[in-house]
């Protein structure tokens, strides 16, 4: 539902006036463009932490399925 308002958003836009529905979707890949970096720096933070958390809980899984 999301996705069809939006898209009806930009048809209505497209209609009403075409250079400013074409200067927002220029806007708008510009600014997925800038923070592309940001998000791949995101994953990789969230990688690295749940390995260290998956390390730090090992010995405690361990001594569980031992005991």
């Amino acid at each position: 539902m999301r996705s069809l308002s939006k898209l009806l958003f930009w048809v209505i836009l497209f209609v009403v006036s075409w250079p400013v529905a074409l200067a927002l979707l220029a806007v708008v890949a510009l600014i997925k463009l800038a923070a592309l970096p940001f998000r791949i720096l995101g994953a990789v933070i969230a990688g690295a932490l749940r390995m260290l958390l998956s390390v730090v809980r090992l010995p405690f899984w361990l001594i569980e399925k031992v005991f």
